[in-house]
């Protein structure tokens, strides 16, 4: 019986796990902000403080089909502040 939705372990979802390349140089990597918006799950991942590590991180999207891919206007090493802002109706996230 297949419902749709991803192998799954007591909730841990590995299809969803968030890493980083593995280089060189290879980096830590954990989730810095994680933000429900429009049907969306936003996820930025935090990295190591050295220089030129995180390859392959930055800001994911998670939909409703459990489909994850990285945004367009991802960028390595985003520092992971995130704010509604009311007026404008936009998720911003960032510097």
């Amino acid at each position: 019986m297949n419902s749709g939705r991803p192998l799954s372990f007591s909730g841990v979802v590995p299809s969803l796990a968030q890493v980083a390349d593995f280089g060189p140089p290879r980096s830590e990597v954990g989730v810095g902000c994680l933000m429900p918006w429009h049907g969306k799950l936003y996820v930025l991942n935090y990295v190591s403080h050295r220089k030129k590590s995180g390859t392959g991180t930055g800001l994911r999207v998670i939909d409703e089909n459990f489909q994850m891919t990285r945004h367009p206007a991802a960028v390595d090493g985003t520092y992971a502040n995130r704010m509604v802002h009311d007026e404008s109706r936009q998720l911003i996230i960032g510097p």
